[in-house]
């Protein structure tokens, strides 16, 4: 007896949940088997809100998930749909779940018999090829021959309907060729003469679990990821996507599908007396074959000697034609003092929290890198680092912590002007503190030539476009920063921003949210979350949110910015009073002012904040809280103090 299945069609998307297929214009798209499931219970429940907790139950059956996952299937799904702001499938509903609002057709059911061949790809193009398992039949590291078989085991159609399907056939042909054509480049281009365009490194495990070094394990994983990101033909995850898998025993191949990466390394490692132990292993995600494997015995002291020999081997494992400047990039070394190499990758491991703690314990580590080797660039770079941000989450006015930064910066770049990460630090001080726009540009374009993969670089250019007006730049830049270190939080923050700046605070909320729902417990995202809300005159539910946020950022300005503008100007007041005796800076007292509908008083301590250089009046060109502000004479000479009238 046939089978009647169901099938939707939603703009120029269809899907058949059967046959596991989702179709543009009838093309198909490739999801992953979780994003599909997804897709298929958001559309199935079209209208309703579905809750995050049942969106678990139904796509994770019987298994224990953290809600990270479920907003990265969204995200991902999101992504493949090509969501925009003038055209919203997917509806976040903060801290509940979300709803499939897109206008749903039921295609009328379709009959088994009428579903031929080229139906069968559907296996192909929306889920993931797993890795290969003793017993399947292989060809070439493939599972090619039962995948041929599968794709032609359903019976001839009627001979009422031949001419459908030979036509149909035919089809199928074409996509069988095309399928191998792509398993063929596919095994060629990692395992043959050419290379794999994106790797992952991740946190090395202990040999022995009771004997962990964390420090070490992170650091074997940095200083590979610096060497092979010098290979400018390499797209390598930074040391902040893959930190989230330290401590754990992550499958590569789900760490390299998240990552979204075609080859990932895991290894273990071990000190013992003063020698020290790796085990690592090159793995291509889209079949789980072993490139390559290395088992490694040297001395403590000969650290970055092992480091050495195990980038030369993948690139020569991934087939990498290395040009003479790559090859020496790839074993270039900022120090040989191991001692000052552990204490700087401590400082980065801190740097990466971003808190006012961390920042401070980073800028201690990196210090005392210095101390032992002055030559160290890299060193230098990191506390220029900590010096910058310090200003920013901890609401200081940072003449003296700018000019640290500044001197900071500047030695690294006398020891090594190749340095991407002390042109990106210098450029930051030239942004925020300087206001030397051009500069500023132009150190961050060579931090992203010196280094392409250094995701922090494109994400303060980005800011610094944002802040210029100049949008579209802005979301190419962020983007960038995004692909090269998905799991960064505040990388994921800022997705949002060019939009809230352009006033499109729906499309800046949902990404906001996004990155909320990787972490909660992440200031930053709370913090935007809540000035959406805010601009969207939804002010309850922007000072709850505010009530939560911690770190920088002034979750405490911004309350008495909405409690002035919802008409609570006691509770506003009492706000203001608080940060004028604590002595924030000017530009967050103005906030409140202009929230208060006191024109004159924003406008004096904007004022305050241009002779103070107040970092954060580098968002004065395009920063909402002000649009009450805009029309008066006075504010556009501040914005020509500024340089910022263009």
């Amino acid at each position: 007896m046939n089978q009647v299945r169901q099938q939707y069609c939603f703009g120029n998307f269809r899907v058949d949940p059967a046959e596991r297929l989702l179709t543009r214009d009838g093309d198909a798209i490739r999801l992953p088997p979780k994003v599909f499931d997804t897709l298929v219970v958001l559309v199935e429940s079209r209208g309703r809100l579905v809750a995050k907790d049942e969106l678990i139950t139904r796509i994770w059956p019987d298994t224990f998930i953290e809600e990270a996952t479920l907003a990265r299937n969204i995200s991902d799904l999101r992504k493949a749909l090509g969501q925009a702001a003038d055209q919203k499938y997917i509806e976040t509903i903060p801290k509940h779940g979300y709803r499939f609002v897109a206008d749903v057709r039921e295609l009328s059911p379709v009959c088994d018999d009428l579903v031929l061949e080229v139906h069968r790809t559907a296996h192909i193009v929306t889920e993931e090829i797993e890795p290969v398992r003793s017993g399947d039949v292989v060809e070439s590291g493939h599972a090619a021959q039962p995948l041929a078989a599968t794709m032609i085991s359903s019976g001839p159609a009627k001979k009422a309907r031949a001419g459908i399907y030979w036509l149909a056939l035919g089809g199928a042909a074409a996509i069988i060729g095309a399928f191998a054509l792509h398993l063929w480049r596919s095994e060629s281009r990692v395992a043959g003469s050419a290379e794999v365009p994106s790797i992952a490194v991740l946190p090395f495990q202990p040999i022995n679990s009771e004997l962990r070094d964390e420090y070490l394990e992170l650091g074997m994983a940095d200083a590979l990821i610096t060497h092979l990101s010098s290979i400018n033909r390499l797209v390598v995850r930074s040391a902040n996507a893959v930190r989230k898998y330290a401590g754990t025993t992550a499958d590569p191949i789900m760490a390299g599908r998240e990552l979204k990466v075609e080859a990932v390394l895991e290894g273990n490692v071990q000190r013992a007396g003063d020698r020290i132990l790796v085990r690592a292993r090159l793995v291509r995600v889209s079949d789980g074959r072993a490139l390559w494997t290395g088992e490694f015995d040297e001395k403590s002291a000969d650290i970055f000697r092992l480091q050495d020999r195990i980038s030369e081997q993948m690139a020569d494992a991934l087939a990498l034609k290395l040009t003479g400047e790559e090859k020496k990039l790839l074993s270039k070394r900022y120090t040989e003092n191991a001692e000052a190499n552990e204490l700087y990758q401590k400082g980065r491991f801190f740097w990466n929290k971003r808190t006012i703690e961390g920042l401070n314990k980073g800028a201690e580590y990196f210090e005392r890198a210095i101390t032992i080797d002055r030559q160290f660039a890299l060193a230098y770079a990191g506390l220029a680092d900590s010096y910058a941000l310090l200003d920013l989450y901890g609401n200081l006015q940072g003449g003296d912590i700018f000019e640290k930064a500044r001197i900071a910066a500047g030695t690294a770049l006398t020891l090594d002007a190749s340095l991407a990460e002390a042109h990106a630090s210098l450029a930051y001080v030239d942004c925020y503190h300087d206001w030397n726009w051009a500069g500023a540009e132009q150190e961050f374009k060579r931090a992203i030539s010196a280094n392409p993969n250094y995701a922090t670089a494109h994400q303060w250019y980005a800011e610094y476009l944002f802040y210029m007006a100049r949008f579209d730049e802005s979301i190419a830049e962020i983007n960038r920063a995004h692909e090269l270190d998905p799991m960064s939080l505040s990388i994921s923050t800022e997705m949002g921003s060019p939009y809230y700046y352009m006033r499109q605070y729906e499309t800046a909320l949902e990404k906001y949210t996004e990155a909320h729902e990787m972490d909660p417990g992440f200031p930053l995202a709370v913090y935007c979350m809540a000035l959406c809300y805010g601009q969207k005159s939804q002010f309850n539910e922007a000072i709850a949110l505010l009530g939560r946020g911690k770190g920088g950022h002034s979750p405490t300005a911004a309350v008495g910015y909405f409690y002035g503008m919802s008409g609570q100007a006691r509770e506003g007041r009492e706000v203001l009073s608080d940060l004028i005796k604590t002595d924030f800076p000017p530009t967050h007292i103005a906030r409140v002012f202009a929230g208060l509908g006191e024109k004159e008083q924003a406008l004096a301590w904007l004022e305050r904040a241009i002779d103070q250089r107040d970092e954060r009046a580098v968002m004065l060109k395009v920063d909402p809280h002000f649009d009450s502000l805009r029309s008066d004479p006075r504010f556009r000479n501040l914005l020509g103090r500024l340089g910022l009238d263009q």
